[in-house]
């Protein structure tokens, strides 16, 4: 874990470390074409904690399945999705039915604006993987924004 924490400042090369940790675990879920990478943010852990952001990764990687299933694997970093349309559906359905309030956070943009109670930080930073022919990554900036 700790080797992880110090990965947080570089995103980019966190996403290269948990690719190069589960290389097998993705070609064994062939079967997906879509997959989650979230990257904890280093203000939300300071402000929550860890155990509060596993509770939140339980979230993504259980709903909407039968008891006992999980759609990353043990991870809490890496979630698969047979594709985008049931991706977006949990994380709305987490979002809008307020099960972890506290993941979504406010754009930069709009924070000046806002009641200083609402919750500013972001549980993390969103990379959805798509896999066409290979694998591609891009970073979704309002994955986490109310």
């Amino acid at each position: 874990m700790a080797f992880l924490q110090s990965k947080l400042s570089d995103i980019y090369g966190l996403v290269q470390f948990l690719f190069q940790r589960r290389v097998n675990e993705l070609a064994d879920r062939e079967r997906f074409a879509i997959v989650l990478v979230i990257a904890p943010n280093v203000a939300w852990l300071n402000q929550h904690g860890w155990p509060a952001y596993y509770t939140v990764m339980d979230l993504f990687a259980t709903y909407g399945l039968c008891p006992n299933q999980r759609r990353d694997n043990n991870s809490r970093c890496l979630f698969y999705f047979r594709g985008v349309y049931e991706l977006f559906k949990v994380r709305d359905a987490i979002r809008n039915n307020m099960l972890a309030p506290t993941a979504f956070g406010v754009p930069l943009s709009c924070r000046t604006n806002c009641n200083p109670t609402v919750q500013m930080e972001p549980i993390g930073e969103a990379w959805i993987l798509s896999k066409i022919s290979t694998y591609d990554a891009g970073r979704d900036d309002h994955f986490f924004m109310i």
